[in-house]
């Protein structure tokens, strides 16, 4: 199978496994050969160099372990010192075949890591670990990942430790951390130590320590600094400060995010919250910050904004809502107009009934550009009345079919099922049909023909 396959990675590999396992051969000779050879036949491979890296070790552990069952070891004072230089003998395979993999892979970060996180499964190996962490310090001082990944490695079995060791771990992992942060003051650093720490506060026997918390804060703190905090972590900052009970540090924070993030309408979203939340909810301080954010944020992405001013007004009834939604569907941006005419529509039926929403109605029906959920909508409502008034049930599909009437299948038929329902009038019905059929796009007939059956079969 290897010579047919010779290029499969993972069959050398598991060959090799096979060959040193209880259920196979239990010979680590052949074993290594396996791999040396398939290391050959694919001298690119990283997962080959890894297991021989991982074989190695466990190898060297093994053989450690039965010299001190069988008192091979020298029974003397010095005796540390013996074990020592047992163990860097028996380990000197492994540290080769680690040099190997470094010269194999110049600049790979990502296998000096990978290595690094094998060698810390073998208690033996301190002093290659030690090795490993030197020179990924050496070799890559200025990128990010390695960072993160030396600083992890202090958190490899935290769940197995005694509270006051687990409580040093995690220090020593908060150590490199600002060391990393010292040393490479950008956002992306930054990032990856935060979303760390707020991991470790995740976790049900940590959350609650006050000098994680403390720690964290700092850290957040240095890198609002730094300038170097991202749009999600501040929102998880917001978060946080809520979740702590520091109400004002959040409207603080909130403000230096859209200093730092201008064009982020969530930060904006999460400022106007503050605003309205804490009290500052008077009409002229939240008009004043919508109209910053408008300045900053892109047209497209403001309507949760809008949105949230506008519910806000409504229900506090503030007599300013007129006027906001009034400037909402008149903005030439569909992203905001065509939304605000539906939020109107429906605010509009709310408070004042269909009288009122048929007036605003034939008042936005001609303020371009209009949507089908606007004309959608206001059938609804109209048809929802006890005595539904089929004429502007009617005008209203024929206005909707003129804006869109080549395009939705689903607007004729949905105009079909209304005169069957409501109207009553069958042969209405296959008029509209007909019509569709003239009107419709080439490539949509098929479409509504076939949905049309669907339709009268389930009729």
């Amino acid at each position: 199978m290897l010579k047919i396959h010779a290029r499969r990675e993972d069959l050398w590999v598991k060959a090799a496994l096979w060959e040193s396992s209880d259920e196979g051969n239990r010979n680590a000779e052949l074993a290594r050969e396996i791999l040396l050879q398939g290391q050959r036949v694919n001298p690119e491979s990283q997962i080959i160099i890894l297991e021989m890296f991982r074989m190695e070790l466990e190898l060297a552990t093994f053989l450690l372990k039965r010299k001190a069952v069988l008192g091979i070891a020298p029974n003397q004072p010095n005796e540390d010192d013996h074990k020592k230089e047992a163990s860097i003998s028996e380990l000197k395979l492994s540290e080769i075949i680690y040099s190997r993999g470094i010269e194999m892979f110049p600049g790979n970060f990502e296998i000096h890591l990978k290595m690094l996180i094998i060698s810390s499964v073998f208690k033996d190996a301190k002093d290659l670990q030690e090795l490993i962490r030197a020179d990924l310090q050496r070799l890559y001082p200025d990128i990010p990942e390695v960072w993160n990944g030396l600083a992890l490695m202090h958190l490899n079995g935290l769940n197995k430790l005694r509270p006051v060791t687990k409580e040093k771990a995690i220090k020593n992992c908060l150590d490199v951390y600002r060391q990393a942060v010292d040393r490479l003051p950008n956002e992306k650093m930054c990032s990856l130590c935060l979303n760390a720490q707020l991991a470790l506060m995740g976790r049900r026997e940590v959350k609650d320590e006050h000098w994680l918390v403390k720690s964290t804060l700092s850290m957040f703190e240095k890198a609002i600094q730094l300038g170097a905090l991202s749009e999600s972590l501040y929102v998880r900052l917001i978060d946080l400060l809520e979740h702590l009970g520091l109400k004002d540090d959040m409207l603080t924070v909130s403000q230096s995010a859209t200093q730092d993030h201008p064009k982020s309408a969530v930060l904006w979203q999460a400022r106007l919250k503050l605003v309205v939340a804490l009290g500052q909810g008077d009409v002229n301080k939240i008009d004043s910050v919508l109209k910053a954010s408008l300045k900053h944020v892109p047209t497209e992405d403001t309507w949760p904004l809008w949105e949230l001013v506008l519910n806000h007004f409504d229900a506090k009834r503030f007599t300013q809502l007129d006027d906001l939604i009034e400037r909402a569907c008149r903005s030439v941006t569909p992203q905001v107009c065509l939304p605000a005419k539906e939020w109107y529509l429906q605010w509009t039926y709310r408070r004042g009934g269909i009288k009122q929403l048929r007036n605003v109605y034939q008042r936005l029906k001609s303020m371009r550009p209009i949507s089908l959920d606007f004309f959608k909508l206001y059938v609804v409502m109209e048809s929802s009345q006890l005595a539904p008034k089929l004429k502007l049930i009617r005008a209203a599909f024929e206005e909707a079919l003129l804006e869109f009437g080549q395009t939705e299948p689903d607007l004729w038929l949905n105009y079909m099922q209304c005169e069957n329902e409501v109207g009553k009038d069958a042969a209405r019905s296959g008029d509209i049909y007909q019509r569709a059929l003239l009107a419709l796009d080439s490539h949509l007939k098929e479409s509504f023909i076939r949905k049309h059956v669907m339709l009268g079969l389930i009729q």
